[in-house]
């Protein structure tokens, strides 16, 4: 799960959108670069979608489990 983001030290998830709820403007697959505090690079729809996908990656980066 963990990355390089742009050839720097700096771990990140990278977080992508398996299904596309009726009113999100990001189509599958789209991807949100997620730093470990928590930043992002960018934005999947600019709501409370994209604050509920950092809390994903912190719950996947802490239990190693899968995503949603």
């Amino acid at each position: 799960m963990s990355a390089t983001a742009a050839g720097r030290s700096r771990p990140i998830a990278l977080a992508a959108a398996c299904r596309r709820p009726r009113l999100l403007p990001t189509a599958p697959g789209a991807r949100l670069p997620v730093r470990r505090d928590g930043s992002t690079v960018g934005n999947l729809t600019g709501g409370c979608l994209d604050a509920e996908t950092v809390q994903a990656t912190d719950e996947v980066e802490r239990t190693g489990a899968p995503g949603r």
